[in-house]
């Protein structure tokens, strides 16, 4: 017998009370826990509702949903990765290899006109306004979510990347009088930021369609 939407409301109020606050996981983790409730009370139709979520809650050790909350961090953590990294392959390739192309050897011109112990002052700051902008852009779309996603929650680590072009141009070789080398560290902070805003776009769309009643109280862009 298909539990009630009283008895699926409680198993969500449950699984929040375990300490899972993402709701795309405890969407998972209910249809899991209703799904078993169901066939432990078909088994032996005596057996409580209560008494049926504690016998499968059980099963998932001394450790709860904890492991499974941990399990799902790291995979989405290895995915958006993977996500990332073909969205910076797309840049060396065709079509977009014309534009890191242009990129660089405006770059190498402009490199003409900066005094060599700014360069690195000016990488750090190109970083710095990617991340301003890429930060304001995740602020925006998580206000606009009515709750919380885990599947929403690891795309801005990949930024940290790029700060390993500015770490070295502004802190370990300050001075940079290599026009190509500055063109080349221009280039990567452009884009890995780039990169890391198209996997954000990518994530909250798939959030949208996924979980739209996540997102209820969008307003429709004017």
């Amino acid at each position: 017998m298909p539990l009630t939407d009283q008895q699926i409301e409680h198993l969500f109020a449950f699984t929040k009370k375990k300490l899972v606050h993402y709701y795309d996981l405890q969407v998972e983790l209910v249809d899991h826990l209703a799904s078993s409730i169901e066939d432990e009370m078909a088994a032996d139709p005596k057996l409580a509702f209560e008494h049926a979520l504690q016998k499968v809650y059980n099963r998932f050790g001394i450790f709860g949903f904890a492991k499974v909350v941990q399990e799902r961090e790291n995979a989405l953590c290895k995915n958006n990765r993977r996500i990332w990294l073909a969205a910076v392959k797309q840049f060396f390739t065709v079509p977009k290899i014309a534009f890191t192309a242009c990129v660089f050897f405006a770059c190498v011109f402009l490199g003409q006109f900066i005094d060599p112990t700014f360069k690195g002052i000016v990488v750090s700051a190109l970083w710095i306004a990617f991340s301003i902008v890429e930060g304001r852009f995740m602020y925006k779309a998580r206000k606009q979510a009515t709750k919380t996603l885990l599947l929403t929650q690891y795309t801005t680590v990949f930024s940290i990347s790029g700060f390993m072009f500015p770490y070295y141009a502004f802190v370990i070789n300050p001075i940079i009088s290599n026009n190509y080398l500055f063109a080349a560290l221009m280039v990567g902070v452009v884009v890995v930021e780039l990169a890391v805003i198209q996997v954000n776009q990518q994530v909250r769309k798939k959030a949208m369609q996924l979980y739209p009643e996540a997102f209820k109280n969008l307003v429709p862009a004017s």
